[in-house]
């Protein structure tokens, strides 16, 4: 028949759907057992609550309120702002309002990073967002 695989066709097809399962198979037993292809050090004191990325920049969020800008590329640590927003925010309002959004507990500190181009915005238990400017390796408020 016109068109119809001829046998070399058809076992290149079976070779790259056995290669692509074994990719598969790799790739959900990595995940199982949380051992990434790759990764990068760096040395933070708290728990890292929330991650944006803009490869090679990362900016984590941290439970007692800090942000962190990171070089993955050379897992350096290029600004720290510890209390970039507070850790615990604790009032009858907050309680309410973030049970009615999170459900029973989502934690403390920062709720949200973005990186966007030379800018990083954070936002934080107590309802701010607080915008930084990325000048080089260094960061201030706008």
């Amino acid at each position: 028949a016109a068109g119809a695989p001829d046998e070399a066709q058809l076992a290149l097809f079976a070779s790259l759907r056995a290669r692509s399962l074994e990719i598969e198979r790799e790739v959900a037993e990595r995940w199982r057992e949380a051992a990434p292809v790759s990764s990068v050090p760096v040395a933070l004191n708290d728990w890292i609550r929330r991650v944006a990325l803009d490869w090679p920049l990362a900016a984590c969020g941290t439970a007692r309120g800090g942000l962190v800008l990171a070089d993955l590329s050379s897992g350096d640590m290029l600004a720290c702002a510890q209390d970039a927003h507070p850790s615990v925010v604790d009032t009858p309002e907050v309680r309410s309002a973030m049970r009615e959004l999170h459900g029973e507990y989502d934690g403390n500190g920062v709720l949200s990073v973005a990186l966007c181009g030379s800018r990083v915005a954070s936002a934080g238990r107590e309802g701010g967002v607080r915008l930084w400017r990325l000048d080089g390796h260094r960061h201030g408020p706008p």
